[in-house]
């Protein structure tokens, strides 16, 4: 069997997690659609600076390479469909960064970028950071309750251990992965066979 697609994670997945990211702060300022998840900052909403954009869009870049070397993954190049990339566009009344082939990350390190996605959107339309303004604090909150109570989800689970195809990372913290958790995804009348690699450590998790 041919596993190396099955390591990406269900699209739906990923379109979870946005749209909590969004109603955490009620604005749909990030869209998503393979392959590419689309973050827009509006002129319209803004009270901070742009330099919060600015520095969203490197640490993102930051976060992509580490995530790469961490977990030992093929993001491919502009020869393949199985390239992931990011981009960054200035317009006159908006500024948007964009991540293609996003399926390729790995569901928990997917999720810590959208927690500074969301922190930097409470700074860019607020002007304040969330240590620094209960409400927006409590927009923060409400994103990473809901990761929480996402993860806790997932994670019950039933999974089968299938052996490594080839040497892997744990998708969980990055150390060598002893066998694959098989786990089922079912959407919309179709169950999806979804592969984790993962260590003696993670052993019970998925993400």
């Amino acid at each position: 069997m041919h596993l190396e697609k099955s390591l990406e994670f269900p699209v739906g997945i990923y379109e979870y997690l946005v749209r909590k990211a969004n109603s955490a702060v009620n604005e749909l300022f990030i869209s998503i659609s393979y392959p590419n998840v689309r973050i827009k900052f509006l002129e319209l909403k803004r009270k901070g600076s742009w330099n919060t954009v600015d520095w969203l869009f490197s640490e993102i870049g930051k976060r992509l390479i580490r995530i790469k070397e961490k977990y030992d993954l093929d993001f491919g190049d502009q020869y393949t469909k199985k390239e992931v990339r990011l981009d960054f566009r200035v317009h006159d009344t908006y500024r948007e960064i964009m991540i293609s082939g996003f399926t390729k990350i790995p569901i928990k390190s997917f999720k810590n970028i959208l927690t500074i996605v969301v922190w930097s959107w409470i700074v860019f339309t607020t002007g304040v950071k969330p240590n620094e303004s209960e409400n927006a604090q409590k927009m923060l909150d409400k994103f990473t309750k809901k990761v929480e109570e996402f993860q806790v989800y997932w994670n019950r689970k039933s999974r089968i251990r299938k052996p490594l195809d080839r040497p892997r990372k744990c998708y969980i913290c990055g150390k060598e992965a002893k066998f694959l958790n098989n786990w089922k995804y079912e959407h919309n009348g179709i169950v999806e066979d979804v592969f984790t690699p993962v260590c003696n450590t993670h052993s019970s998790r998925i993400f």
